[in-house]
């Protein structure tokens, strides 16, 4: 790809992460301002769980496969995509299916109050279908199409939006109402989303038992990080409302809604950090890799201080006239989420390129390292420091995996030379 392709890839995928992040600001508001912290609290519960679905699915299928057809020809990749999505849509169906089978019998019995049932419900009706858009997602980056990723962004943001203005309309149960808005806009997000890559290049199915035989090595060790590293990063919310309760949540997820630009920033570059690393290092090797990683990065990392910076002097306004809340301790949760969120950005540039090398399996024990390290210190952390130790113990986790991370590329290029040549089929660290 040339540097004016690269330029208009990076464009497109900066456009639509904005987009995601301003849908997302938007819904977090109405929330915060138009319903109470209880409902908020359980809205970013659900929100939490659906990431741990996504988060599987992007390490167990979506980034094993992107590792491996990038150097697959065109059919031999149209094939595998279409393969793995038959087989994926199948096992989500019974999934939902086992998920939704003890809820009446549970609220029948009375266990379960009926506002918790419905939430339930919805938020498995909802993983459901945010997992069916990000595979589709996943599979237009693969073939550098983000202008159509844009398009079904922008139709899933708008229905949501939409969704979540009527929940708080309707009143009562917002968060249950605010769960099914939300699958019904990832269905209406996902429908443009797979019309484009039935026109080009085309569904096709056929045994995909071949291709997830190629993806296990890969799959079994990223998906064991990757769950650890969810736990890492939204562990908290759940050892929040166990200690405190669903109000502290609350709290400290409405002043990471003020961060919300530069966390899904994030995300979106994760997204197509992994196809250019592959090609990087096709072209130049592992040093080379690093050092475009690197300059990816750091750009993005100075455009996220200036926003750092501006947030931190406009906090006072922004929570008296748009969240219309106050909150103890704010500007240190300011400065602990920019934190987090600058490590963030660094840590994503140095996991792609072990997920380029295949090193899973050394990335998920310090990943799990460090989510001990994090959860262990939050435990106390709260006792003395109330919701913001949470986020104190974030820090100190996240930097520690970070520079696990960077100790794992550095080690990387130390290897001899003969292992530029990576084979795809070769064994995982």
């Amino acid at each position: 790809m040339n540097r004016d392709g690269l330029a208009r890839l990076f464009g497109s995928a900066i456009v639509g992460q904005a987009l995601l992040s301003a849908g997302n600001f938007a819904v977090g508001l109405l929330l915060i301002r138009y319903s109470d912290d209880l409902n908020y609290g359980r809205y970013v519960l659900v929100q939490s769980a659906i990431l741990l679905l996504v988060t599987v699915q992007r390490a167990y299928v979506v980034e094993p496969m992107t590792v491996i057809a990038s150097q697959d020809s065109g059919d031999d990749k149209r094939n595998m995509v279409g393969s793995i999505r038959t087989g994926l849509q199948r096992f989500l169906r019974w999934a939902l299916l086992l998920a939704a089978l003890p809820i009446l019998p549970a609220w029948y019995a009375g266990g379960l109050p009926g506002e918790m049932a419905a939430l339930i419900a919805a938020a498995a009706l909802a993983g459901w279908a945010m997992l069916e858009r990000e595979y589709l997602r996943s599979v237009l980056m693969l073939y550098y199409r983000p202008e159509t990723v844009l398009k079904a962004d922008l139709v899933f943001v708008s229905v949501l939006i939409l969704s979540v203005v009527l929940a708080v309309f309707v009143g009562g149960w917002v968060a249950v109402l605010a769960a099914l808005g939300t699958a019904i806009a990832a269905f209406a997000g996902r429908a443009p989303a797979n019309a484009a890559l039935r026109r080009s290049p085309g569904w096709v199915s056929g045994d995909a038992s071949a291709y997830w035989s190629r993806m296990s090595a890969l799959a079994v060790w990223a998906t064991i990080g990757a769950s650890i590293h969810w736990l890492l990063g939204q562990g908290y919310n759940y050892v929040l409302a166990i200690k405190l309760d669903s109000s502290a949540v609350a709290q400290v997820n409405a002043i990471r809604l003020l961060l919300m630009p530069v966390f899904l920033m994030t995300i979106g570059i994760k997204a197509l950090l992994l196809p250019m690393a592959m090609r990087w290092d096709n072209e130049g090797g592992f040093v080379y890799l690093l050092k475009r990683l690197n300059q990816f990065v750091v750009v993005i990392a100075l455009l996220g201080c200036l926003y750092f910076v501006a947030l931190y002097f406009s906090a006072d306004w922004i929570l008296a006239n748009v969240f219309n809340k106050t909150y103890d301790d704010y500007r240190l949760m300011i400065v602990m989420w920019s934190l987090l969120a600058l490590i963030g950005l660094v840590r994503e540039g140095f996991l792609a390129a072990l997920m380029v090398r295949k090193r899973f399996r050394a990335t998920a024990w310090m990943i799990g390292l460090s989510a001990f390290v994090t959860l262990t210190s939050m435990w106390f952390a709260l006792d003395f420091m109330g919701a913001p130790g949470a986020l104190v113990s974030l820090a100190a986790g996240e930097f520690l995996f970070l520079a696990c991370v960077i100790y794992l590329a550095w080690r990387e290029m130390l290897r001899p030379a003969e292992a530029e040549a990576v084979n795809v089929s070769g064994p995982v660290d």
